[in-house]
């Protein structure tokens, strides 16, 4: 009842990860989310760049209120985590805002993405933005803010905005980018992602709906994916998955000098 509520609380604070279940008991499914594996096939944590803190202190169990904890991955123009955990003794609501996001720039916009339920909401800061929860008893949820930029392709009279989600399958999964770039000078778009761990790493495209995917080229360490590792979230129509896992097994490569492992994604 309590693992994902404890693993959440984990994920967020970037503390140490004990696994106390019975041998041969394991929820594999919770692991994967709070774990991933690293090109070289070790197992690492994805630790969020700063300390989390709440965003109010003096939250108590029987306040009903949400406990609110909210960290940061990257450098300026990074990503914001916010934790939430309903730890009263029943069913609890609220309005979240955007500014409980910490490091949140009111010069960019943002899409927020939810962990469990893999919903997707846009937002621009300074706005008074706001958007609701509804958590049930020991319920939990792990949001991302994660900056987009607007894109207009050659030859287009409109615009689709584009963001790097990092490897969705883990909860702080943004914290798996250690670089990234969006090059829009050449006819087609070209996207590099630095990684240090392998999973399903999410992009947002905002009309992704309408696009043919079969068009897009993705490569992994210089090798193009194979095509069903691929695919439109079946959680959200912006959503583009690709099981990076499944393409390096599958194409059998191996890590080189450094831990880490190049992305290339063109449109």
């Amino acid at each position: 009842t309590y693992a994902g509520f404890h693993a959440a609380a984990r994920c967020i604070s970037g503390g140490p990860i004990y696994i106390t279940d019975t041998p041969g008991n394991h929820n594999i499914n919770l692991i994967k989310q709070i774990s991933a594996y690293s090109p070289k096939g070790y197992t690492v944590a994805l630790r969020p760049s700063c300390i989390a803190l709440p965003t109010d202190p003096f939250v108590a169990y029987n306040s009903n209120r949400l406990l609110k904890v909210g960290s940061f991955s990257g450098g300026c123009g990074g990503c914001s985590i916010l934790a939430i955990f309903n730890v009263s003794e029943s069913q609890n609501s609220e309005l979240l805002l955007i500014d409980d996001f910490p490091g949140i720039l009111p010069e960019h916009d943002y899409i927020i993405r939810a962990h469990t339920s893999g919903d997707v909401t846009a937002i621009t800061p300074g706005i008074g933005s706001l958007m609701p929860i509804i958590l049930p008893q020991y319920g939990w949820e792990l949001f991302t803010a994660v900056p987009v930029v607007k894109i207009k392709p050659p030859e287009s009279t409109g615009h689709f905005t584009f963001g790097v989600l990092g490897i969705i399958s883990v909860m702080s999964g943004v914290s798996a980018i250690i670089q990234q770039s969006v090059n829009t000078e050449t006819a087609h778009i070209a996207v590099t992602v630095t990684l240090k761990a392998l999973g399903t790493l999410g992009f947002y495209i905002s009309d992704l709906a309408s696009r043919d995917i079969s068009k897009f080229l993705v490569t992994i360490a210089g090798n193009v994916v194979p095509f069903h590792t691929v695919r439109k979230s079946p959680q959200s129509n912006t959503i583009l998955e690709i099981d990076l896992e499944a393409a390096w097994n599958e194409l059998n490569l191996s890590a080189g000098w450094s831990n880490e492992t190049l992305i290339g994604f063109h449109m």
